[in-house]
């Protein structure tokens, strides 16, 4: 990646922002200034002018965990979880599904509960149950895919687990560019993204899906 490469659409980060372990709770003013301090990093790894704070961007944070992504593509939401096994994780995701056939996992739960919030923060509105229901059956759990239906546009979908017993999701909305890629910068990444890697979302985005 190089700062002439403008063909990087959205950049984002994750970053531990307490000693471990990560799921004890931190004081929201600090997760605030470090989320802040993120994207700002985030937004300094955009090479060039393909990114700039005009063009959407996204933050989250949860527990010791901060994660924030910036977009040149448009709207872009991001969303970060800690995985807390306490939850009625069925009864909530059947209030959204309706009844299931099969036993909802943390894993499963948290992929929707994540796209949903990023959904939200990138569109404005929540998802329809149909969107949902497709994020919930995409049993990959990690990587690229795109999640629309015939009511709404193209949604590009990431998921990722970038520390354990945390979930992260970003979506935005698709475009025709052919070599539109997702860039997560080395410097911010926890290694168990990919760190370093571009991911063509031209490819990745329409296989088997």
């Amino acid at each position: 990646m190089t700062p002439q490469d403008t063909n990087v659409k959205i950049f984002y980060g994750v970053r531990a922002i307490s000693p471990p372990p990560l799921c004890v709770r931190v004081p929201h003013r600090q997760q605030s200034a470090a989320v802040r301090r993120l994207l700002s990093d985030v937004m300094a790894t955009a090479p060039g002018s393909s990114v700039t704070s005009e063009q959407g961007n996204s933050l989250s944070h949860s527990r010791g965990v901060a994660a924030a992504a910036t977009s040149g593509l448009g709207r872009v939401g991001i969303d970060v979880e800690y995985i807390c096994s306490r939850r009625n994780i069925q009864a909530i995701l059947e209030a959204f599904l309706g009844p299931l056939d099969e036993t909802v996992s943390p894993a499963a739960f948290y992929r929707v509960w994540t796209f949903g919030e990023a959904y939200f923060k990138a569109f404005g509105i929540l998802p329809e149950a149909e969107i949902l229901d497709r994020v919930f059956r995409h049993h990959s759990g990690e990587g690229l895919y795109r999640a629309d239906h015939h009511k709404s546009p193209g949604v590009g979908v990431l998921h990722s687990k970038p520390f354990d017993d945390f979930s992260l999701t970003i979506t935005w909305e698709l475009d025709d560019t052919p070599n539109a890629v997702i860039h997560p910068p080395a410097p911010l990444v926890h290694p168990g993204i990919g760190a370093g890697s571009d991911v063509p979302l031209a490819t990745a985005l329409h296989h088997g899906n």
